[in-house]
């Protein structure tokens, strides 16, 4: 058997190159017997600019080449050297590599349930903790970082004490959730004893506010108490897992690609039967969504719109007027019965035209009305005021699709943003 497409490098910690993922093309021809001759070369690395031959800093067998299946091959490599082309990883120290066949062939389960051994992080949690730290597992795993947690990685009807043993000896990273429940756990405190004094690298993860343990106190942690988004994407760097650049954990891009323009449409068609008038689905409560007509606004600002729109109904509930409707900018410019509405724009004045008309708009002094800077790295703005009915109107917007993504969730996440905004909206007046 021969691999020869790009793979994927996962490095562990302590030599010449960080953790984490690399490019990497192999040229590997894998015998009956499982050997493994050829060689590595890891892509747009200077430091490795030739290709590395295997048997001289690190060796790869598959036990079984005859039971690999599936897409991808995953191949555990042992360094047999100190020196030459992968210097500074201590002999004997493991890395991961994936690589893609382009065919169907096999993938050796050098696993430990659904996590490899050889970069995975041990989850050490409190059973009080654990609603949490399944969610927190779950959203690593699908971001493409190497985690073992018990509820996930046993599989059934595998003994729970010998796996999680197994897992603790083989992982060579440890995650541990900090709380006041967890830090009193004597599991938790063994495991975390364990990890230090075989040297594997501990990341406390903050949950709540506790008493650090003493060993503990000096390792930086991953704080989630307070911005659970900023506290995933710092464990995810943490990890060693490259994230696309200005990336938001509420609005992933693969969610993106599934939006839908109206969840609501076997409702919506029957009670517009016979060209009724928009009336019979919106009412004062519903708030209109505005995005931009320009194709990439279209593409970009409509998927962040609706994931809003989303979140909306989903506050709304069962009430079938509070709810979220996603237009364009020429929709709303061209309807009148929409413009009274509460109105949220998505997307920035160079691309949204009701976004422009409030940028251009001149608040009355202390009238606490205007554009208004947001928290994020790319500084996203954002604008409010009330129309003449009293309504609210926001706008939300970054100097890119990246950064209006952010001031969307931004808004979505800050109790004064959108809980505030439907607050006013589906208050009744009197």
């Amino acid at each position: 058997m021969q691999l020869r497409n790009q793979g994927i490098a996962f490095l562990p910690d302590g030599g010449a190159l960080p953790a984490g993922p690399y490019p990497v093309y192999p040229e590997l021809d894998v015998a009956q017997d499982g050997a493994v001759t050829g060689e590595m070369h890891f892509a747009g690395e200077p430091k490795y600019p030739r290709p590395i031959p295997i048997g001289k800093d690190f060796h790869v067998h598959i036990p079984d080449p005859e039971s690999i299946t599936g897409e991808n091959v995953i191949v555990t490599v042992r360094f047999v050297d100190n020196s030459g082309s992968v210097s500074g990883y201590v002999q004997g120290s493991h890395a991961q590599f994936h690589f893609s066949t382009g065919r169907s062939i096999p993938s050796p389960r050098l696993e430990i349930g659904s996590a490899t051994e050889a970069q995975a992080a041990f989850f050490s949690y409190s059973s009080e903790d654990s609603e949490f730290a399944l969610r927190l597992a779950e959203k690593l795993k699908a971001a493409g970082a190497s985690v073992w947690m018990d509820q996930l990685d046993i599989e059934p009807g595998m003994p729970w004490d010998r796996e999680v043993e197994r897992a603790l000896a083989n992982c060579p990273r440890m995650l541990v959730i900090l709380s006041p429940t967890s830090v009193n756990s004597d599991n938790v405190r063994d495991e975390v004893s364990f990890a230090l004094n075989k040297q594997k690298r501990v990341i406390p993860v903050l949950y709540r506010d506790c008493e650090i343990p003493f060993r503990l106190d000096r390792i930086h942690y991953v704080d989630f108490r307070t911005d659970h988004a900023r506290g995933l994407r710092n464990l995810l760097r943490a990890l060693g897992v490259r994230q696309e650049p200005h990336s938001s954990s509420s609005f992933p891009s693969e969610v993106l690609s599934q939006t839908m323009s109206n969840p609501r449409y076997n409702l919506d068609i029957h009670a517009l039967k016979g060209g009724k008038e928009p009336g019979w689905v919106i009412n004062k409560f519903t708030i209109i969504i505005v995005v931009g007509t320009c194709v990439s606004a279209e593409l970009l600002d409509r998927p962040v719109a609706e994931r809003l729109r989303d979140r909306i109904d989903d506050e709304g509930g069962k009430v079938g007027f509070h709810r979220g409707v996603v237009i364009t900018d020429a929709g709303w410019y061209s309807e009148e019965s929409v413009r009274e509405k509460s109105v949220i724009a998505v997307g920035g004045p160079v691309v949204n035209r009701l976004s422009d008309e409030f940028f251009k708009w001149a608040p009355t002094s202390q009238s606490g009305e205007g554009t208004y800077s947001m928290p994020g790295p790319e500084q996203p703005t954002g604008f409010y005021r009330r129309n003449e009915k009293g309504r609210p109107q926001v706008a939300l917007w970054g100097e890119d699709a990246f950064g209006t993504r952010e001031a969307v969730e931004e808004y979505i996440a800050n109790p004064t943003g959108l809980a505030a905004f439907l607050q006013i909206c589906w208050t009744p007046s009197e």
